[in-house]
Parts: C-alpha cells; sequence; structure tokens
C-alpha cells in the first residue's frame, strides 16, 4: 500500500530499496527484483546514491544464491557509485561485501585488502555493529589461511563489541568460530567449553541451522 502512496519518482526508488533491503534475508530473488525496479529508476532519474544502493542490494542478492561472479561485478559498480557520490559509510558497506565474495572465492588477499577498508570506515563512522561483523570475517579469512593466531584476535575483537552490544546471535558465532580454532590446535577442553556456549545461546534463541552446526564441530 505504501509504494501505491508514493507517487513521486524519488520516493518510489527509496521505497524499493527499502523493500528490496527487508526480503534479503528471507526472499532474496525478490529482493533483487525490488532492487532492479529502483536501480531503473535511480538511472533514469539520474539518483546516483539511491542507484548504487540497488546495485548493493542486487549483488548482496545474488551472493545469497551463490552467483558470486554476478554478485562481484554489481558489487564492483556500486562502490563506483558510492565514491562518485562520496558516501563513505556506503562504500564500507560495499567494502564489506566485496570481502565476503572475495572469501567465498579462496581470493584471500583481495578479501583482506577489501575488509581492512571496511573496518576503519566503520571504526571512523562508530557503527560498533559491522565492526563487529567485519572483524568476524576478518577472523574467518585467517582461519582459513591456517593463522590461527590472527583468526583468534579478530574473533576475539569481535566478541568483545558483540558482548557490549548484547548480540546474542553474534555472539554464538563468535563462540562457535573460537571453538573451532581451540580445536584445530588440538585444544580440546576450550574448545568443547566454546561450542557449549554457542549451542546454550542457540537453543535459548531457536536457531536450529547453527545448532547443527555446532553439534557438527563437536
Amino acid at each position: 500500500r505504501e509504494f501505491y502512496l508514493a507517487t513521486h519518482p524519488a520516493e518510489k526508488i527509496i521505497l524499493l530499496n527499502l523493500l528490496a533491503e527487508s526480503y534479503l534475508k528471507d526472499n532474496p530473488l525478490k529482493a533483487y527484483n525490488y532492487a532492479f525496479q529502483a536501480r531503473s529508476l535511480a538511472e533514469t532519474s539520474g539518483n546516483l546514491t539511491e542507484e548504487a544502493k540497488a546495485l548493493y542490494y542486487m549483488s548482496v542478492s545474488n551472493y545469497k544464491q551463490e552467483n558470486y561472479i554476478v554478485a562481484y561485478n554489481l558489487m564492483v559498480e556500486s562502490q563506483d557509485g558510492f565514491n562518485k557520490a562520496c558516501d563513505m559509510y556506503w562504500y564500507g558497506k560495499s567494502c564489506l561485501e566485496l570481502g565476503k565474495i572475495y572469501e567465498r572465492q579462496f581470493e584471500f588477499e583481495k578479501a583482506l585488502e577489501a575488509l581492512l577498508k571496511a573496518s576503519e570506515i566503520f571504526r571512523n563512522a562508530g557503527d560498533s555493529v559491522k565492526l563487529a561483523e567485519t572483524y568476524n570475517i576478518i577472523g574467518i579469512n585467517y582461519y582459513d589461511q591456517k593463522e590461527y593466531d590472527k583468526a583468534y584476535e579478530n574473533f576475539q575483537n569481535s566478541m568483545n563489541i558483540r558482548l557490549q552490544l548484547k548480540d546474542e546471535a553474534g555472539l554464538a558465532s563468535n563462540y562457535n568460530n573460537i571453538g573451532e580454532i581451540y580445536r584445530h590446535k588440538n585444544e580440546l577442553t576450550p574448545a568443547l567449553e566454546y561450542f557449549n556456549k554457542a549451542i546454550k545461546i542457540n537453543n535459548r534463541i531457536n536457531r536450529p541451522q547453527s545448532l547443527a552446526i555446532n553439534y557438527d564441530n563437536m
């Protein structure tokens, strides 16, 4: 109903992007369709920032569908738009997503470069939520390269922020990742301690998929 009440093109673009964002988690294909419409309208009207946001959502929706090459191309285009619009915060968000894409393609150096840029931007912006997410993915980057000490440091950085934020889902992820490091170092007692912390949270907040991962790691 709100979409039909929005008659001005600028309002329609913003609303379409908001709808795209809202569907990213549960229906990435629907998110893509809304973002595609937003991109078309924004391109016609010359709204650089909203066009870049639409490209961002189109990229993330493809990432969630494991279309990594398409996601990469869209995110690079989105990042260029944010750069031209001088929107550093959204540029940081695009760096974070590029880091995830590179990570999935095992391009660890490129991933780390993008993630470090993102962490600096989020730190300067005071966005603790995004900073904690970025530290966690930097940790995964180092973990995948078997640099366990650096991975541990970044998981701890993420965990410390999420403790302050009381972000239970995020903490469960951190606990699981730290448990994985201890398991790979054959330190089974602390590994089980952290896996059990993750299990306790995931039970409480009803995350069955994450629980399955926790039990599998044990």
